[in-house]
């Protein structure tokens, strides 16, 4: 079977220095402890940290979504890692190509980089590919080393290279964080690369789960939320995990919930504990919005507002874990990025 995930962070983020995911690896911590790794599973995830020993910044800035090498070789580890979002040019592009080594050196492939836009592999005697790119805006490199940004043109050409396998996955990081439905301009590029021939469509980068729709008998599920990460709200914790396997020659697609405990390990929960606020059949409703623009960043805006909130207060609980010096720089920094 095929496992596809949201957002898979190993490192400490911007707040929780010292004592996130990344520290937490130090000492032989398992996040996927909770998982079954069957030989016969393909596992595909969104790496949205970076995995190296060096960094183009200093000082407290140089372990925000870094992790180095030695701290995750020990884990049981996805097959293929997605390379393209906004965070994986936080430390330089440098830092950036030694990722890839290193996810080489860990024994996965990744996709997603301005040389491996696709990647092409067999399932069960039949051929898949997948597309990984962002349509994120780039904060931290003129020239992104991951697919960036690109234009109906380019995905398309993109696409011809992939006739000889059966299935194609487009799988993209896109849209806004903390609300939980796309917008109609997503739904429009879901719809259309449905159109032009992919056969399935998975986003990440919202950090919570947004719904699926089937198009022309195809799935598209707009964002699988968080998969490994540590944030401080309920719904940041939730997600969904994408199952795709085949039954006579075609694509059956399922889905599991995920939880993320208080120690930050994902784990697949039944639909009869998964909370129903966060479920598909609750979020599911929520596609059919075709308002304005002015109306959909209105909510995107409350709903940021809302996870600011909820993350000062988290900051302030975790005060005495900082000496003054790192406090008053990530109380700089909250401010700065006003998230």
């Amino acid at each position: 079977m095929i496992k596809i995930v949201g957002d898979i962070c190993f490192s400490d983020g911007y707040f929780d220095v010292g004592f996130g995911i990344g520290s937490k690896l130090k000492e032989k911590y398992n996040p996927f402890e909770h998982l079954k790794f069957d030989s016969d599973d393909i596992w595909i995830g969104n790496l949205e940290c970076v995995i190296s020993d060096i960094s183009k910044v200093t000082g407290f800035k140089k372990n925000h979504f870094r992790v180095p090498y030695h701290n995750v070789s020990a884990l049981n580890h996805f097959n293929v890692y997605g390379v393209a979002n906004n965070h994986v040019m936080q430390h330089g592009p440098e830092a950036y190509n030694q990722m890839l080594e290193n996810i080489n050196r860990l024994g996965s492939k990744y996709v997603g980089s301005v040389t491996n836009k696709t990647l092409k592999f067999d399932h069960k005697g039949y051929k898949f590919a997948i597309a990984v790119f962002s349509q994120r805006a780039e904060s931290f490199s003129e020239k992104p080393l991951y697919w960036s940004c690109p234009d109906y043109i380019e995905l398309a050409s993109e696409l011809s290279k992939l006739l000889d396998c059966k299935f194609k996955i487009a799988y993209m990081h896109w849209g806004n964080e903390f609300i939980n439905y796309p917008s109609v301009e997503q739904k429009k590029l879901a719809h259309w690369l449905i159109d032009i021939g992919y056969d399935l469509v998975i986003g990440t980068h919202s950090h919570v789960l947004q719904g699926f729709e089937v198009y022309n008998n195809k799935y598209i599920f707009y964002s699988l939320g968080n998969f490994l990460f540590n944030m401080p709200t309920e719904e940041t914790r939730f997600s969904a995990m994408v199952n795709l396997d085949i039954d006579q020659g075609e694509l059956k697609v399922s889905y599991d919930y995920i939880l993320i405990d208080k120690e930050c390990k994902p784990a697949i929960v039944t639909q009869e504990k998964a909370d129903k606020k966060f479920k598909f059949d609750t979020l599911n409703k929520k596609n059919s919005f075709n308002g304005d623009n002015e109306v959909y960043f209105r909510d995107v805006f409350k709903q940021l507002s809302i996870y600011r909130h909820k993350n000062h207060r988290w900051m302030l609980s975790t005060l005495s874990r900082h000496n003054f010096k790192e406090f008053l720089y990530i109380l700089r920094d909250f401010i700065d990025r006003r998230v």
